[in-house]
């Protein structure tokens, strides 16, 4: 009990220095009229802590840590963090090593390196590998196109003499001994034709065009486009090897491989042999087929063929003239003339260029009918088909019963166009 009161007093004598203590701040001069709060020990003793600069702390210096005792320490392991660090490891190197990879075989960034440690290039090899493909179809496209040009130069040859026999088969005035033969002669070509046919086609069915490694040529027309341009550089060097050498055997060459380049890039004529069928074709049909071959093709037996077909055969003309009047007048071949009358021709005016044909002559008649003869005559022309629009325009007649009336003849006939295509089948010996 006397010591509460004890501490009682004390700390009132306490609180009562402070209060009777110098104000630090000059503005609580003020207040000093003003009663103070109470300061604790502890408080007292931090401001006079910082306040007096002393470096020193309520707990003291910090505890220093012995790091020798992490020393033996081991991190604990992980299966999967280890394997994981592992493959990030492997994928970060295998990325680098492609892209390496990848950029020397791809590009030419890193032939620096490549050519020293003698490492194979793959995109120049691929470009290489092209062009090795691209030299070896050239040249077995130039072997083809020869191969070709020969048998086209001999279908043409048996196709030659195949029109020649047809047409004298459906021949209006040759003899029947004649297209006999003939007829059998379009036999036999048959079948050397049919064997020129199968090579012919066999070869332009056969690949062109071997693919390549190469985006460029990605699309098939672009590549066929590519083989033809380089066959056709290939003939042509080939045939200028032989253009100044005026030996036979060179310019036989010469002409061969000029010949061929015309055959470079023939899709029609392709088309026709691959779309013909030989074996059910008739005589006419192959006939039409010859000569459609003919112009499409530049050889010299199809020169020549072509010289034949703007050829006029006027033989055949004037045979068939022949055997019409021998119809009207059927003493016409035997010379009959001033004894019994007739039919006579004295003059031909042949046009090539406008195919026309006038003819001038008379008729000698006994009983005056000089003018039927004539009109028997021109439709008897007409009904041919050699000609058509056959006429006279003026009509003239002298004489006297005794000696025969005789009447100018002067007939105008124009040609007609391809007669002999007028029957479409198979030759028939029993219609010979």
């Amino acid at each position: 009990m006397a010591d509460n009161l004890n501490n009682t007093s004390t700390a009132q004598g306490t609180i009562h220095n402070l209060q009777v203590n110098t104000p630090v701040n000059p503005l609580d001069v003020l207040n000093t009229q003003q009663p103070q709060p109470t300061t604790s020990d502890v408080v007292k003793n931090i401001v006079s802590t910082e306040t007096a600069g002393v470096g020193k702390t309520i707990l003291g210096a910090a505890p220093k840590l012995d790091k020798s005792l992490l020393d033996n320490l081991v991190p604990p392991t992980s299966t999967l963090l280890t394997a994981l660090k592992a493959s990030f490891s492997f994928l970060l190197i295998f990325s680098i090593v492609s892209i390496l990879f990848f950029t020397s075989q791809l590009t030419d960034r890193l032939d620096f390196v490549t050519t020293k440690l003698d490492i194979p290039n793959t995109s120049k090899n691929l470009a290489t590998a092209n062009q090795e493909i691209i030299s070896l179809q050239t040249n077995l496209n130039v072997v083809r196109f020869l191969r070709l040009k020969s048998h086209l130069d001999q279908f043409s040859q048996n196709g030659d003499i195949f029109i020649q026999n047809f047409d004298t088969v459906k021949s209006h005035t040759a003899a029947n001994k004649d297209k006999t033969a003939a007829l059998q002669y379009v036999k036999d070509l048959k079948k050397d034709l049919r064997e020129s046919f199968i090579t012919i086609r066999s070869i332009f069915q056969s690949t062109f065009a071997a693919p390549l490694i190469d985006q460029e040529y990605a699309d098939t027309a672009a590549l066929q486009t590519m083989y033809e341009q380089e066959l056709r550089l290939a003939l042509n060097n080939k045939a200028s090897f032989y253009k100044d050498n005026n030996e036979e055997k060179a310019r036989r060459e010469y002409k061969n491989y000029s010949q061929a380049i015309n055959l470079v890039g023939g899709q029609q004529l392709a088309n026709a042999f691959i779309t013909m069928d030989f074996d059910a074709a008739t005589d006419q049909e192959l006939y039409a087929f010859i000569k459609n071959v003919n112009t499409l093709i530049v050889n010299d037996l199809t020169i020549i063929q072509e010289i034949k077909n703007g050829r006029i055969k006027w033989s055949d003309i004037i045979n068939e003239i022949a055997l019409r009047t021998g119809a009207v007048d059927q003493n016409y071949t035997e010379d009959f003339y001033n004894e019994l009358g007739g039919i006579r021709y004295t003059s031909y005016d042949f046009d090539s260029a406008n195919k026309r044909i006038s003819i001038i002559g008379e008729t000698k008649r006994f009983d005056t009918t000089n003018f039927t003869m004539i009109a028997d005559l021109i439709d008897e022309l007409n009904r041919s088909g050699f000609f058509e629009n056959a006429g006279m325009k003026s009509f003239s007649k002298s004489g006297s019963l005794e000696n025969g009336y005789t009447a100018t003849l002067k007939l105008d006939l124009d040609l007609q166009q391809d007669e002999i295509m007028a029957s479409d089948k198979t030759i028939n010996p029993t219609e010979l």
